[in-house]
């Protein structure tokens, strides 16, 4: 009974590398997906950008919280 699933086992693994190795012959290439942006959007995201004294002005106008 041991011999049998020992050979069981073997062949398992035998088929599992024959599988892994086919999958990988196959190399199928990625599929490329153009998208089109539109000019306003685009317009949009760098108007939006703000300098860094912008972003940080709370932190030096406003008195501390801690004290």
């Amino acid at each position: 009974m041991e011999k049998f699933t020992i050979i069981l086992f073997f062949i398992g693994i035998i088929i599992a590398i024959i599988g892994f190795y086919e999958n990988n012959k196959k190399n199928i290439q990625p599929k490329i997906e153009y998208k089109f942006l539109d000019k306003s959007l685009e317009e949009a995201q760098k108007d939006k950008m703000q300098g860094p004294f912008e972003i940080f002005k709370d932190m030096f106008v406003q008195p501390p919280l801690l004290i």
